[in-house]
């Protein structure tokens, strides 16, 4: 069986767009021109052995200049959905287009592979990329990062079709630009095809309306053909900058789950297994946002008394996990300490605890928990409470969160 993935959608920009701006010779429907908003996302697939980012976002200059929101930069939007750069494995560029390589510089001090196909790379390096209407979608300096990233050897150039890794399969479809690709992510309950610029909306799979900016449109037509087909067997598709990708994959707006690495774990966000459910039917937030979750099968809920108090003190974040405490676990709490969402970001401290009550019996739950964050960075205390209550406290670098106003 091909590994699984916890697949995320994560929002970092919106604007206000039209119809008639977005479908290509939108006259030719005869319909009214209509306000529609546009979002801009990148997507992290992630389970217990790897973290793979597919696109990078817009840079704040390269969306400043063509009158883009920028929500969040792609470093805090990692943090929101529970990850960091020097954790990412793999970044796969489905196209070069300016919103979806403008984050690569975040990369550059970390080890992670980049991924793109040889004919996208081709095509916006070579002389036919600098010519006025293509150029307009691009940032000269962001196509410099590529060349470099291939001179140092960290670009990886991919045929029509190529492994990413186990459960991960890039595939060109072109269209859009020459080399456009789509990422098909085995998940629980179906694949998830992330279409990216291959299907900005899903009105364009739908009622065939290509988009307007494109380099060939029988290409065009038909990778939403090939898409179409994908989804007709069973896989979910996810558009690359429509605002129904929220309304149909549901919760929060800006870090959306396509799907968990188990089916029916609940509605906590970026929590897996038995952590889902537990902030399912335990969670609680506090007027800092605090969360907190026991074991779903026990019934041990923290009951918050020492940590409340750290929180209204220190303005930091606990999340308190019972004894299946596993490495999946691990990581999807210290993701979920960013996840609640309010009107003003600010800079807080997070934690994350693993609680048991005696060493014998919980000791392989805190080691595994202690060497996966370890190995990630995260500086970690083992202490015991007065009533014999063993607690990991982990000192999660610093995140943006948004703070109930």
């Amino acid at each position: 069986m091909s590994e699984q993935y916890e697949v995320l959608a994560v929002r970092y920009g919106t604007r206000q767009a039209s119809a008639a701006e977005v479908f290509l010779n939108y006259h030719a429907y005869r319909e009214p021109d209509r306000p529609l908003g546009m979002d801009y996302f990148f997507w992290v697939a992630r389970n217990p052995a790897r973290t793979v980012v597919i696109d990078t976002g817009f840079s704040p200059a390269g969306g400043a200049a063509r009158g883009r929101t920028m929500l969040v930069d792609t470093v805090p939007a990692l943090w929101a959905a529970g990850t960091a750069p020097d954790q990412v494995a793999q970044v796969v560029l489905t196209h070069a287009h300016y919103d979806h390589i403008g984050g690569l510089p975040v990369f550059a001090e970390t080890a992670a592979e980049v991924i793109m196909t040889r004919d996208e790379y081709d095509f916006w390096t070579g002389p036919m990329g600098r010519r006025g209407q293509f150029a307009h979608t691009t940032e000269a300096s962001e196509l410099d990062q590529l060349r470099a990233l291939r001179e140092a050897g960290r670009l990886t150039l991919a045929g029509h079709s190529h492994t990413i890794a186990p459960g991960i399969e890039l595939t060109q479809v072109g269209g859009h630009t020459p080399g456009q690709a789509v990422v098909t992510v085995a998940a629980a309950g179906g694949p998830v095809v992330l279409a990216s610029d291959a299907v900005h909306y899903y009105e364009e799979l739908e009622r065939d309306r290509p988009f307007s900016t494109v380099a060939n449109l029988a290409d065009m037509y038909a990778a939403f053909d090939q898409i179409r087909e994908m989804g007709e067997g069973g896989a979910r598709v996810v558009a690359g900058h429509d605002p129904l990708v929220a309304e149909r994959f549901g919760g929060s707006p800006d870090v959306i789950v396509i799907a968990r690495w188990l089916e029916g774990c609940g509605e906590a966000p970026l929590a897996g297994g038995d952590l889902g459910q537990g902030v399912r039917q335990f969670g609680r937030a506090g007027e800092h946002g605090l969360v907190a979750a026991g074991h779903p099968h026990r019934g041990d809920l923290d009951p918050l008394g020492e940590a409340v108090p750290a929180v209204l003190a220190g303005r930091q974040r606990h999340v308190a996990v019972g004894q299946d405490v596993v490495q999946r676990e691990a990581q999807a709490a210290v993701g979920l300490v960013g996840r609640r969402v309010g009107e003003r970001p600010e800079r807080l401290r997070a934690q994350h605890r693993v609680h048991g009550r005696g060493r014998g019996r919980f000791g392989v739950a805190h080691e595994r928990a202690l060497e996966h964050l370890q190995r990630h960075g995260h500086g970690v205390v083992l202490r015991r409470s007065g009533q014999g209550r063993e607690q990991l406290l982990v000192a999660r670098r610093d995140l943006v969160v948004q703070r109930p106003a």
